[in-house]
C-alpha cells in the first residue's frame, strides 16, 4: 500500500490521497479477507506499506507520526507482510524536484538511520513473530544462495520471505522448514524434509 506518510502535513503537501484511517481501514479489510494461514505456511493475502522519506513538508515530527502509526498497527494486532522504507529521489522535471528537491532528505537524512533501525526492531520483529511463530512449518521453498555453512531459500511468490538454514543445502532444490527464530527482515529455520 503506497501509504507513503500518515502525517497529514506531508500527505497534504505532497498531495497524497490515503489518510491515515483510510489505510488503516484497508489493513483492517485486507486482514479479514487474507489473515488466514494457507497450506503453504503463510497468510493468504496481507498487504505491505511502502513509506517514504524525504517527501515535501517533512520534518522530524513526521518520522515520530509514522513510527506512532506502525505501532498501532501492532497494538491493533494487524498484520501486513512488509513496511518498505525508502528514500525519495526526486528527478528533474517532476513535481517533487520542482517542489522539494533534496531539501528535506538533507534537512532529516541524520535522524533516518535511529528511526530506521527502531522500526526495524520494535515493529518489524514484532509483527514477523506473529506472522511465524517459532515452530511454524512453510513448506516448498527453493534453496537460492550459500553464505558460508547456511543456505537462504524463498518460497516463490510475490515478496517472500527470506529464510536462513544453518546448513548448506543443495542449491535449486525444494525444502519444507520449521521456523526457529526472527531477525528484523528474514526469519532462522531448520530443514525438516
Amino acid at each position: 500500500m503506497g501509504v507513503e506518510s500518515f502525517d497529514p502535513e506531508v500527505a497534504g503537501a505532497n498531495n497524497l490521497n490515503c489518510t491515515f484511517e483510510m489505510a488503516f481501514e484497508a489493513i483492517r479489510t485486507v486482514n479479514r479477507i487474507g489473515g488466514v494461514r494457507g497450506e503453504n505456511g503463510c497468510h493468504a493475502l496481507l498487504p505491505g506499506i511502502n513509506i517514504l522519506l524525504g517527501l515535501a513538508g517533512e520534518t522530524p515530527e513526521t518520522l515520530g507520526r509514522n513510527f506512532a502509526a506502525l505501532k498501532r498497527l501492532v497494538e491493533e494486532g494487524l498484520l501486513v507482510r512488509r513496511i518498505n522504507i525508502r528514500q525519495v529521489v526526486p528527478f528533474p522535471g517532476t513535481a517533487l524536484y520542482e517542489q522539494a528537491g533534496q531539501k528535506y532528505l538533507r534537512m532529516n537524512r541524520r535522524y533516518y538511520p535511529a528511526w530506521i533501525e527502531k522500526v526495524r526492531h520494535e515493529i518489524d520483529m514484532p509483527m514477523l513473530e506473529r506472522l511465524f511463530p517459532v515452530g511454524t512449518v512453510l513448506k516448498d521453498l527453493c534453496s537460492e544462495v550459500h553464505n558460508g555453512g547456511t543456505t537462504f531459500l524463498r518460497q516463490i511468490g510475490s515478496y517472500p520471505i527470506l529464510v536462513a538454514v544453518p546448513e548448506r543445502l543443495a542449491l535449486g532444490e525444494r525444502f519444507d522448514v520449521r521456523v526457529t527464530g526472527v531477525l528484523p527482515r528474514s526469519l532462522t529455520a531448520e530443514r525438516i524434509c
